[in-house]
């Protein structure tokens, strides 16, 4: 990932917007992290990834009957993956 200042992305914005096709990019103010753009794909992919989670988190509560947390949650959906392997 590449971090840059919020002053550089102001100056060449239209550059690091196409640079979003190949990596995200980070942009800093005062050395802080503030954003980090993704492409559009790449975006989409994270969405889909958070949406099988909490599929597979409401999987889960209804195999053991009661809400869980994350924890047990992620334990779970790992055993899932293990089993499909």
């Amino acid at each position: 990932m590449l971090n840059i200042s919020s002053g550089e992305f102001k100056k060449q914005m239209g550059a690091y917007l196409i640079g979003t096709q190949y990596a995200p990019i980070q942009i800093e103010r005062a050395g802080k992290p503030v954003a980090v753009l993704l492409s559009p794909g790449e975006y989409a992919y994270l969405q889909q990834l958070e949406e099988q989670y909490w599929i597979a988190r409401a999987d889960a509560v209804k195999e053991c009957g009661e809400w869980i947390d994350h924890e047990t949650a992620i334990q779970h959906i790992a055993a899932k993956l293990s089993e499909a392997e």
